[in-house]
């Protein structure tokens, strides 16, 4: 049976068969990422722009350049040039100026989104005195759930460390109770011998003060 298909190489014309080298042609140059945040402060209190944009090259403290430019209802566009520095400030979350709540959001695709209309903004939240052992991140998510909607834990928050109230002077090498590891003469000779320690001890064991009245019971 004869083939359906026409033979399309006998179709073509001389000019439609050439073929053209388009290896020496250069590629389009590729734009640059844009890492973007939007900036707007929450609150009715009047506040100055340009002290605000200083607050974010100050305490930002960001490894590369960033541009900070005026965006819609009263809010900045801030561009990073490293995506890095970006999740570092989201990672901070949530900021303050000068007691005010800034709210930060990432554009959308076509960045089209009016500002006004971020009103979400992540809070880290303590919970005390749950029973031994029953912190987990199960737990984590349903109290979080409770106050709003979980997005994470901080894992060091899961552990169970153990403090002491009141403790009196103690070596960070040895544990051992009446000097500071400072005065230690094992520890001063492994030092002189150029050891690199890693104490098993610190500060972290001592506790907070204990309350003095009802009142910083709960403060």
């Amino acid at each position: 049976m004869e083939s359906f298909h026409p033979d399309i190489l006998s179709a073509l014309t001389t000019r439609e068969r050439e073929v053209f080298n388009i290896s020496n042609v250069a590629a389009p140059t590729p734009m640059p990422a844009l890492h973007r945040l939007f900036c707007r402060i929450f609150s009715k209190k009047d506040y100055n722009p340009k002290q605000l944009k200083i607050f974010i090259a100050k305490h930002w403290q960001c490894r590369f350049a960033v541009d900070i430019s005026n965006y819609e209802c009263e809010s900045l566009r801030i561009t990073f040039d490293c995506e890095g520095d970006l999740r570092r400030v989201l990672s901070k979350e949530p900021w303050h100026f000068h007691n005010l709540h800034m709210i930060l959001c990432l554009p959308s695709a076509l960045e089209n989104a009016a500002i006004e209309s971020v009103i979400i903004t992540p809070f880290w939240v303590q919970v005390f005195r749950l029973p031994f052992l029953s912190k987990s991140e199960g737990l984590a998510k349903v109290i979080g759930n409770l106050i709003g909607t979980f997005v994470k834990v901080l894992e060091d928050s899961l552990n169970e460390d153990f403090r002491y109230k009141r403790l009196p002077d103690f070596c960070y090498d040895y544990g051992i109770i009446g000097h500071v590891f400072d005065k230690c003469p094992q520890f001063l000779e492994k030092v002189g011998n150029g050891l690199d320690l890693d104490l098993p001890y610190g500060p972290w064991l001592e506790g907070g003060a204990l309350p003095r009245n009802a009142y910083d019971r709960y403060g």
